[in-house]
């Protein structure tokens, strides 16, 4: 029987964010699909290694604890070598390792009160973002295996606040402000 943690949609949605909630049920659902058609005592994707740059976020160290729960061996990309992790260089230099899903969700806390928004740290973010989504777009692309899937997060700062408008994925935007600049290039 596949179940999920004992915590509510509304739990975790209030907590993570409706994009991470996404993610997990994707994740859930693919576990139940496959486990109705295989063994029932577990899922063909238990232990299948699921590789997250930015796993070490408020987000990413809640989806990772999910995701371990449910039997996946999680892999962080990170800028600084140790256990259970890869860093960025290594990454470039060896290429993807064999893995069943990559979720990129990296990038340089734009929240930080003790940064001001210099020009060194504007780089600094867009680096942490739109760097290293290509670099993990070009290891994929170049993998003999690639993952069955790759989950990349972006912004909502694409689209201009408005209490009024309600948007689309056809509305415009991407070019009001350095965040909806930035958003743009991290999907581009």
């Amino acid at each position: 029987k596949v179940m999920l943690p004992n915590i509510t949609f509304l739990e975790v949605s209030g907590a993570l964010g409706l994009g991470t909630v996404l993610l997990l049920v994707y994740f859930w659902r693919k576990d139940r699909q496959e486990s109705q058609t295989d063994s029932p005592s577990q899922p063909r994707t238990m232990g299948a290694r699921v590789l997250i740059g930015g796993g070490s976020g408020f987000i990413g160290t809640t989806l990772r604890k999910m995701l371990e729960l449910r039997g996946y061996q999680v892999t962080l990309i990170s800028r600084t070598p140790g256990k259970d992790k890869i860093t960025w260089d290594e990454l470039k230099k060896t290429g993807l390792p064999e893995c069943y899903a990559v979720v990129g969700m990296q990038g340089a806390n734009i929240l930080n009160i003790f940064r001001r928004w210099t020009e060194g740290f504007k780089k600094e973010v867009w680096d942490s973002r739109v760097e290293t989504t290509k670099t993990l777009a070009q290891a994929i692309n170049e993998s003999s295996t690639p993952p069955k899937v790759w989950v990349s997060f972006s912004g909502v700062g694409y689209y201009q606040p408005s209490y009024v408008y309600d948007y689309d994925e056809d509305s415009p935007g991407g070019d009001f402000d350095y965040i909806s600049r930035l958003a743009t290039a991290w999907e581009e």
